[in-house]
């Protein structure tokens, strides 16, 4: 990659196409990262979820892009939540929001995995790969 592909984001959206700064990329992250948090706190404060996250953690497991699905975030100063908005995840459910067992996906990775054993999830790639086999 680049120092021109790095210093810019793609983001695809309805099919809009935006180009976006290094710098506004970093600033929204931050401000992203500082939201969740507070979110986050409130939560586990209601529910007597444990939680020792610092921000500062959070930002070192806040990649540029969704792990799972390798494509970018997409944070907008309009607040809109999207399927590729960052979510944090719990790794171990149990053991709550705390250091070491949270990674930032998308909502749409974090929604799959929540929502869907591992078998639900093969069976369904199973179809899919099928589907797209037969359009061939």
């Amino acid at each position: 990659m680049d120092v021109k592909q790095r210093a810019l984001h793609v983001i695809k959206d309805n099919n809009v196409i935006r180009i976006r700064g290094e710098y506004q990329c970093k600033a929204e992250k931050l401000f992203k990262a500082q939201k969740m948090l507070k979110n986050i706190r409130s939560k586990c404060w209601r529910k007597g979820i444990p939680f020792n996250l610092t921000l500062e953690h959070l930002l070192e497991v806040f990649p540029d892009e969704c792990p799972v699905f390798k494509l970018p975030f997409y944070m907008d100063e309009k607040k809109v939540h999207t399927s590729f908005s960052p979510s944090v995840d719990k790794i171990i459910p149990e053991l709550g929001y705390t250091i070491g067992n949270v990674q930032v996906i998308s909502f749409k990775a974090n929604a799959m995995k929540r929502d869907a054993t591992l078998a639900e999830l093969y069976i369904f790639a199973q179809w899919a790969e099928k589907l797209y086999l037969s359009r061939k």
